[in-house]
């Protein structure tokens, strides 16, 4: 990302007791934050603390300038920046 460009918008994928704590920081802080989860219940909670919800972890990347993943396994970490409809596919240039 070039150093002028101002990180504006930040996804959070993975909504548990690690990530969303950490993505109402970022809210506190000043950032607009979208999340992604599977289950409804977490975004609600992001949502309820002023943050967006996203249908998709592709519609996320897409709109997002950094992109922080926090999920349990390799294996889900792989779907998500490298599945079908994955971060690597998704995200803009310059983004992180």
């Amino acid at each position: 990302m070039p150093e002028n460009r101002p990180v504006k918008r930040i996804g959070f994928i993975g909504l548990g007791d690690m990530g969303l704590p950490m993505a109402c920081n970022l809210l506190k802080a000043g950032f607009e934050v979208t999340g992604f989860d599977l289950r409804s219940e977490r975004l609600n909670l992001l949502k309820g603390e002023g943050g967006l919800g996203s249908e998709s972890v592709g519609e996320l990347g897409q709109n997002s300038d950094v992109v922080f993943v926090m999920v349990m396994t390799g294996k889900q970490v792989a779907e998500i920046i490298l599945g079908d409809n994955g971060l690597l596919k998704s995200m803009r240039p310059g983004s992180v």
